[in-house]
């Protein structure tokens, strides 16, 4: 029951917006939640993606009151573009991409920052995709290092038991398999999951055709990017 003297959004007239944090926030990102009406377009003409009108909430804004406006990202407006489109190459290595969401600063909310990102990485050309599969290691291969990228990678894999050698081996194979097939390395939004799974969607994507799981390569950037785009914005 709503306290007295406070409407709701939906008796208001206005459109409830989701709280979202941790596992839900994945799953916003994964698409699940994402508003009706979202289109998702790769080498085809579809309708365009709706206005994006509920925004998620990262961090410390997942417990702020309903109604209560969230905070600028004020680091991530106030960044020099020459500092801050390195670390959104880190999250999507695609020039057009990085250069969309650091133009459209300044931004009132986090999630306004994620709405923009979501809407440009569905737009990804296959050109686009191939060249950002290169900063990407196979599922089961940890990059060593200290880049950004590759410790967003061992943190996206650790659900990868590396001492199963068994495991290890199925995930070689394939890897194999699949670059057989299609040309580039099997990529997967990695994060939360077990190796066991991770091999189970590599199976179950083998029998795609090469422009079907080429959409599905260009969803799976979409997501990571979302993901790592959250610790840039902080």
């Amino acid at each position: 029951m709503a306290r007295r003297g406070f409407r709701s959004a939906r008796a208001a007239g206005r459109p409830e917006r989701p709280r979202l944090a941790g596992a839900r926030f994945t799953r916003w990102v994964n698409g699940t939640l994402t508003p009706r009406g979202a289109g998702r377009s790769f080498g085809s003409q579809v309708r365009r993606r709706p206005p994006v009108r509920a925004s998620p909430r990262i961090g410390r804004d997942a417990a702020r009151p309903e109604g209560e406006a969230m905070p600028a990202p004020d680091r991530f407006n106030a960044a020099a573009r020459a500092d801050l489109l390195p670390e959104l190459r880190a999250c999507l290595d695609v020039p057009r991409w990085a250069e969309r969401v650091c133009d459209a600063r300044p931004y009132d909310s986090p999630g306004a920052v994620l709405a923009v990102a979501d809407a440009a990485a569905r737009e990804l050309t296959p050109d686009e995709v191939g060249a950002a599969l290169t900063a990407h290691p196979r599922i089961g291969e940890r990059p060593a290092g200290a880049a950004t990228t590759a410790a967003w990678s061992r943190a996206e894999q650790s659900g990868v038991d590396s001492e199963d050698a068994e495991l290890r081996a199925a995930l070689r194979e394939g890897n194999a398999a699949y670059e057989r097939r299609f040309g580039h390395v099997y990529l997967v939004c990695a994060a939360g999951r077990g190796g066991a799974e991770l091999l189970a969607v590599l199976r179950s994507r083998m029998h795609h055709d090469p422009r079907t799981e080429l959409r599905v390569v260009a969803d799976e950037l979409r997501k990571i990017a979302l993901l790592r785009l959250g610790k840039v914005i902080g």
